[in-house]
C-alpha cells in the first residue's frame, strides 16, 4: 500500500512539472511576439514618414503570405528568429527604395483604416511527439485537501432475488427473566373437573359465639290437618264417690317455670314428604307477593312519612364511596372507596368506624367490585362484579364465594348508567323483606326493572318493570317493601316524589318528604331496616361525608 501510493505522488509531482514548464514556454513566445510586432510597426512608419516605402505592395504581400503560411504550418506561434528575419527584411526594401536624396518630411498622414481578417489558412501537420524528459526528483508532499461534500443519496436498486432459506442455527444461551407483563383478562370458566375422593373428617371446630337472634320471619302456612290417631285402650271402670260438695273457683295462672336444659341431639328421621317450595325465611315474603289473596302481611308495610335531619358521623375517603351496615349484626360497619376495586374495610364497632380504626381489611382478588352501591346481610356481601351483569354473594368469615346470579339483558359496561351522574348498574338494597336489585336495560331506556332474589340461594323470586326513566333521578332506595326515587344529588334541599308499592303493583302516593344534601353531592343512599321502625336509617355517602337520616313511618 505505501510504494503505491508513493508511485501515485510522484506521476502527480512529475504532471505538475510539465504543465508549469509549457506554461512558462507559451508565455514567453507571447511576449516576444508581442515585441516583434511593436518594432515591425515602429519600422513601417519610418519608411512611410520618410517617402522611402514605394516598394511593390503586391510583392510584399505574397512574400508575406509566404511567410504567414510557413509560419501555420510550423506553429501559431511567430518564432522569435522569423521576426528578426522580417525586420530585416522590410529594412532592405526601404533601403532600395531610397535612389535620391532625402527629402522633407511631410506632414503625417491620417490612419488608415484596418483591413479585414484574411481567411484562416489550412492546418498544419502535426509534428512528431517529443521524447519524454528525464524523470524529475520527488517532490514533497503536499497538504491534504479539503474534504469533499457528501454525494447525492443514489436511487434505490432492484430487489434481488430471494436467496435460499439457510439452515438453521446453533440454539443460543437462554436471555435473562423478563419482568412480569401486564395481568390477562379473565378467562371463562372451566370445564368441572373428575369429583376428588372424601377426604378425612377433620377435627371438631371450636364452638362458635351465640349468634345475634335474627328478625322475626312473616308467618308461616297453615298446615294441613293431619291424619286421625289410633283410638287408646280401653280403662278400667271407676269409682264414683258421692259428694254434693259445690264446685271450687277457678285458681290464678300460675308463673311460668324456667327454660330447661337443652335436650341431646335425636336420630336422624326419616325423609318427610316434600313440601311447598320456600326459598327461605327470609324469601317467605315470595309467597304474599305472589299470592292473589290479601293478606295481614300486605297491610303491614311500612309507608314512609317523614326523613329527618343528617347527622354527620365522619369524613373520610374520597368524593365516591358506600358505607353499610350489617342488619343481623348492627355493631359490624363495612367501607369501599371509589366505584371500582377490590378491597372492603371492616370496622367492629361505632367508636372504630367514627376514628377511621381498620379492624379488618377483605380481599376480592379478581372478583373487583363494581359501583357503590353495595349491601351486607349476616355477614356476606352482595355486590355488583365488574365487567359482567353478575351479583355475587361474597362470604366474608370465610374470603370466597358463596354464589352469585346473572341476571341477563341489564346495562353493566357501556355509558348507561341506572342514576343521573352515578357510576351504578345495580342498586342493591336490603329491608324487612329481603334482598332487591334495581337496574336498567340498553334497549329500554325509558323503563326500570327490579328483582327480588333469593339472599341464599340467589334465585330469581319475582321481576318488576315499572314506567319511568331513571336517569330523571339522582338515586333510590326500597323501604317496607316500597320503591322511593330521590329527585336531585346535588341540591341542598331535593324531594321523594315517585314512590311504588311493589306488594300492591300501584304507585304510592307519597306526601313528597324533603331529603337534604347538605354538600350537594350524595352518591349512596341506602336503606338500613330494624325491627323497631324508629332504629331504621337512611345511610349515605355526600361528597365524602358518611351520615345518616332518622325515619318516620
Amino acid at each position: 500500500m505505501c510504494s503505491s501510493d508513493n508511485a501515485t505522488e510522484k506521476v502527480k509531482w512529475n504532471l505538475n512539472l510539465h504543465l508549469k514548464i509549457i506554461y512558462f514556454s507559451l508565455s514567453l513566445n507571447v511576449a516576444l511576439c508581442v515585441l516583434c510586432l511593436y518594432l515591425v510597426g515602429i519600422s513601417y512608419q519610418s519608411c512611410a514618414s520618410l517617402n522611402y516605402l514605394h516598394f511593390d505592395h503586391e510583392d510584399f504581400q505574397i512574400k508575406h503570405s509566404n511567410h504567414r503560411i510557413h509560419r501555420q504550418k510550423r506553429g501559431s506561434f511567430r518564432s522569435y528568429r522569423e521576426t528578426l528575419q522580417e525586420c530585416a527584411y522590410l529594412t532592405n526594401i526601404c533601403k532600395e527604395q531610397n535612389l535620391g536624396d532625402k527629402g522633407v518630411g511631410g506632414e503625417k498622414g491620417e490612419y488608415g483604416m484596418s483591413g479585414m481578417t484574411g481567411p484562416m489558412g489550412p492546418p498544419g501537420t502535426a509534428g512528431q511527439p517529443g521524447r519524454d524528459g528525464a524523470k524529475g526528483d520527488k517532490g514533497e508532499k503536499g497538504h491534504d485537501g479539503l474534504l469533499g461534500f457528501p454525494g447525492y443519496k443514489g436511487e434505490p436498486g432492484p430487489l434481488g432475488v430471494k436467496g435460499d432459506k439457510g439452515d438453521r442455527g446453533i440454539i443460543g444461551p437462554g436471555g435473562p427473566k423478563g419482568f412480569g407483563g401486564p395481568k390477562g383478562e379473565i378467562g371463562e370458566p372451566g370445564e368441572d373437573g373428575i369429583p376428588g375422593k372424601r377426604g378425612r373428617r377433620g377435627p371438631d371446630g371450636l364452638k362458635g359465639q351465640k349468634g345475634i337472634i335474627g328478625i322475626d320471619g312473616p308467618q308461616g302456612h297453615t298446615g294441613q290437618k293431619g291424619q286421625k290417631g289410633e283410638n287408646g285402650e280401653t280403662g278400667g271402670p271407676g269409682y264414683r264417690i258421692a259428694c254434693n260438695c259445690p264446685s271450687g273457683e277457678k285458681g290464678d295462672k300460675g308463673q311460668r317455670g324456667l327454660i330447661g336444659f337443652t335436650g341431646y341431639k335425636g336420630d336422624k328421621g326419616s325423609d318427610g314428604l316434600k313440601g311447598d317450595t320456600v326459598s327461605s325465611p327470609l324469601a317467605m315474603e315470595s309467597w304474599r307477593i305472589n299470592s292473589d289473596s290479601p293478606s295481614s302481611a300486605v297491610q303491614s308495610v311500612r309507608k314512609l312519612k317523614m326523613i329527618g335531619i343528617p347527622l354527620f358521623l365522619r369524613r373520610s375517603g374520597p368524593v365516591i364511596g358506600s358505607w353499610i351496615r350489617d342488619s343481623a349484626l348492627p355493631n359490624n360497619y363495612y367501607v369501599t372507596y371509589d366505584f371500582y376495586g377490590r378491597y372492603v374495610y371492616q370496622y367492629t364497632s361505632t367508636e372504630n368506624f367514627k376514628s377511621a380504626t381498620i379492624d379488618r381489611t377483605h380481599d376480592l382478588r379478581r372478583y373487583h367490585y363494581y359501583g357503590n352501591s353495595h349491601v351486607v346481610f349476616n355477614g356476606s356481601l352482595y355486590y355488583h362484579r365488574s365487567g359482567e351483569s353478575t351479583i355475587v354473594r361474597f362470604d366474608l368469615t370465610h374470603g370466597a364465594i358463596s354464589t352469585f346470579k346473572e341476571i341477563h339483558g341489564a346495562s353493566y359496561n357501556d355509558s348507561n348508567y341506572l342514576y343521573a351522574k352515578s357510576h351504578v348498574y345495580f342498586d342493591l338494597e336490603f329491608d324487612e323483606n329481603g334482598l332487591w336489585a334495581i337496574y336498567r336495560k340498553p334497549r329500554d331506556e325509558k323503563g326500570l326493572h327490579i328483582m327480588k332474589i333469593d339472599p341464599l340461594t340467589m334465585q330469581n323470586i319475582k321481576t318488576w318493570r315499572l314506567e319511568v326513566d331513571p336517569t330523571e333521578y339522582g338515586n333510590g332506595f326500597i323501604a317496607g317493601g316500597i320503591l322511593y326515587l330521590v329527585r336531585d344529588i346535588t341540591k341542598t334541599k331535593s324531594t321523594l316524589d315517585y314512590a311504588y308499592d311493589l306488594y300492591t303493583d300501584k304507585p304510592y302516593k307519597v306526601p313528597t318528604p324533603m331529603f337534604r344534601n347538605p354538600y350537594k353531592y350524595n352518591t349512596m343512599i341506602n336503606y338500613f331496616p330494624r325491627n323497631n321502625a324508629r332504629d331504621s336509617r337512611l345511610l349515605a355517602w355526600d361528597n365524602g361525608v358518611q351520615m345518616e337520616y332518622a325515619l318516620l313511618f
